[in-house]
Order: C-alpha cells, then structure tokens, then sequence
C-alpha cells in the first residue's frame, strides 16, 4: 500500500507583484480569482489532487499537489487567471500600467498528501523548496522552480524552461489569457468550439492563441511531465 502520507508532491508558492500598488478590495477580488480557478482545476482528476489555494502575509499564496508532473500546467493556469481578470476585478488597462501578476516558486520532494490542511502547518522538503525559492527569486524572474533529487543538468534545463516560459506569459492581453484558461486544460475543447462560443472564427482563435506562445507553452508542458515523470520513477526506484 502506498504511504499517501509521504509521497513526492509539488508545492506552488508565490506572491502578487507589487501588491502595494493596489487596494486592499482588488487584491481581495483578485485572491477570490485564484481561489475559483483552483477549484476548477480540481476537477481535472482524482479528488483531493490539489489543495485550495490558501493566502499568507497578505499578498502570499500557497497549494499542494499530488500530480507533481502537472505543476508547470497548474502554474501557468494561475497566471492566466490573474491576467483574464485584470479588467473584472477593476484594474484600469492604461499605457505603463502594471497589470496584476504573481510570482511564482514550484518546489518538487517529498511531502504529506495534497489535501492535508492547513498548510501552513505542514513541513516536508517540497514546502522548504517552494518557500525558499520564492524568498530568493531574482527582481529579473517572475516563474522558477526546483525539483528534488533531479542532477544538476536537468535542474537547469527545468529553470531555464521556467523562465522561458515566464517570459512567454508576462505581455498576455486579458482576451489571450482568457483563451489559454482553455488551451491549457488536459482535455481542451477545439479552436471550432471555442470560436463558436465566443463568437469569432477559428482562425481568430487561432491567431490569439499563437501570439499568447500556445503552442510552445504545451511543448513546455510535455517536456516538464516527462522530466519530472522520470524523476519520480527514479526516486520510486
């Protein structure tokens, strides 16, 4: 029987960017956010894979998850939804206006299960990880992660696919996000019936989805599952 209380796990730690910037009711708003679209995610599987999105310090934020090779998906997804959001939660869209946006640290090790909560009160090298790589994340990056026991050539190959992926994200308009809200999930809908739903044509969606990077945010994610799916194997082994 598998020992779901030690298990390897990802942990996703972040923070808003300059918070301060903003009032108390829009972060609030925009932790509302984040919170539904980590429970809609939840419903991508088994129940109790990921945990709710739990706040901290104001502006911080913290999830478990039991799918560890879905972790660059789930991150990209927490973004997307902060970026869809930035005109309904009341941020006004002007030139040089700082759009909401997280940091994020994904820590992978061993960790108690995902639905174990509250997580402030959970220890394990996954939650040390994601804590202390957030704390010293550069002002230059807004994504990286570590993933334990990888050797030092693949934990540069996941930071470095980290931060591409960080850099494809950060100029998303609200419309792109919104779309890749769908794009990302494991069972996306087509272009077809998206275009359809909104009322626009496939090519158009397609054109939005290739400026938002799509089809290279996929790669990334594949090549991630692969590389943190063999990790496991081999700490299994």
């Amino acid at each position: 029987m598998v020992d779901r209380s030690r298990q390897q796990i990802a942990v996703l730690t972040g923070d808003l960017i300059d918070s301060s910037r903003f009032e108390d009711t829009t972060l609030d708003r925009a932790f509302a956010r984040l919170s539904t679209a980590v429970d809609e995610m939840s419903r991508w599987f088994e129940p109790g894979w990921i945990s709710s999105l739990q706040r901290f310090r104001g502006d911080g934020w913290q999830l478990a998850m039991n799918r560890a090779a879905y972790a660059l998906r789930v991150a990209l997804m927490i973004r997307a939804a902060l970026k869809a959001g930035d005109e309904v939660i009341g941020v006004r869209r002007q030139p040089g206006h700082l759009h909401l946006d997280t940091r994020i640290f994904i820590g992978i090790g061993q960790g108690p299960a995902a639905e174990q909560n509250p997580l402030h009160a959970v220890m394990g090298e996954a939650f040390q990880t994601s804590g202390r790589g957030l704390d010293q994340l550069s002002t230059a990056c807004r994504m990286d992660g570590k993933a334990l026991p990888l050797t030092a050539i693949q934990q540069d190959m996941i930071s470095a696919l980290l931060r591409l992926c960080d850099v494809a994200v950060r100029d998303w308009t609200p419309r792109r996000a919104i779309l890749m809200q769908q794009v990302l999930r494991p069972d996306p809908p087509r272009q077809k019936t998206i275009a359809r739903c909104v009322g626009v044509t496939p090519q158009t969606i397609n054109r939005h989805i290739r400026g938002a990077h799509g089809p290279a945010l996929l790669a990334a994610c594949r090549a991630f599952v692969s590389v943190i799916t063999e990790n496991q194997r081999n700490a299994a082994a």
